[in-house]
């Protein structure tokens, strides 16, 4: 990975472009954070990190052991990146989930 720090316009392009992607029912309930602050990075990397061990450790992770292993190793590849873009979506149900659910 670069140590150059990312430049906010390019940030902000990447933000952008992320916006047009397909969703569902064009519902858009998305919100992006980008962080460039080392120590969060690293703090959202050990969060993320404990978070895959934890997983890692249930009876469940036995059925698929070589998938847990490689995501486990992985799953704070982000920690050393000079920038990041962290992804909020709020919950949506379609038209479609609404009737199925309705009692």
């Amino acid at each position: 990975m670069k140590k150059e720090e990312v430049p906010d316009d390019l940030l902000r392009k990447a933000i952008e472009l992320a916006t047009w992607a397909p969703n569902g029912g064009n519902y858009q309930g998305w919100r992006f954070v980008a962080v460039k602050n080392k120590n969060v990075i690293a703090k959202m990397a050990n969060a993320v990190q404990s978070v895959a061990d934890l997983m890692a450790s249930w009876p469940e992770a036995k059925a698929w052991p070589e998938d847990v292993q490689r995501y486990q190793k992985n799953a704070s590849l982000f920690r050393n990146a000079s920038a990041c873009i962290g992804v909020f979506i709020a919950e949506y149900q379609s038209v479609a989930d609404k009737l199925l659910n309705a009692e």
